[in-house]
């Protein structure tokens, strides 16, 4: 698990180019991969829109 300041931010790669996480918010590696959760204040991230 890698710790971060609750000033820091980190930019994690998306496929709208980067999102910028306050470290405030859930930051682990497990197994090499990025687990993170971001929350946006009025922002729903999740796509279940039907077009």
């Amino acid at each position: 698990m890698k710790l971060l300041h609750d000033d820091e931010k980190v930019d994690i790669p998306d496929s709208n180019g980067f999102l910028q996480v306050n470290t405030l918010a859930t930051y682990k590696i497990h197994d090499g991969a990025r687990l993170f959760l971001s929350i946006k204040p009025g922002v729903n991230q999740t796509n279940t829109s039907s077009n």
